[in-house]
Order: C-alpha cells, then structure tokens, then sequence
C-alpha cells in the first residue's frame, strides 16, 4: 500500500509537506518514514509510532496540532 492511498490523516498530512511550520516538517518526515503507519487508525496509533521513533514532545505537538487541524477540515 502506498502512502497516497492509505489512511486519510496520512493522505492529509502528506499534503502539507509545503508548509513552514511544524505540521510540515511532521509531513516531511513521515513522507520519509518507510514504516509510517498506513492502516486505519487513531490519533494513538500514530502517536505510538513516533513514540517508538523517538520523537520527542515537538514531534508529538506536531501531530497533535496536525490531527486537529484534520479533523476539523474533515467535519
């Protein structure tokens, strides 16, 4: 399975690779991340994931704010 066909967070996140800010540079490397989650899931499956990455608080802020900002584009 591809990135640009599997979950619709990733297929969103992967869109925002452009941007400046901390949600694109989550895009940028999760476009990067050969093991990016790409089953259907939740926030904590993807938070898990950069947990056992190693990513540290910006990182999960990141996807924190990136989840949001996606769930209310998807309303």
């Amino acid at each position: 399975m591809t990135k640009s066909s599997s979950h619709p967070f990733t297929r969103w996140l992967l869109e925002q690779e452009h941007r400046n800010d901390p949600v694109g540079d989550l895009a940028r490397d999760a476009k990067l991340d050969k093991d990016w989650p790409s089953c259907p899931g939740s926030l904590d499956l993807f938070r898990g994931h950069l947990i056992r990455r190693g990513g540290g608080s910006e990182v999960r802020h990141a996807l924190g704010s990136a989840w949001t900002e996606f769930l209310l584009g998807s309303v």
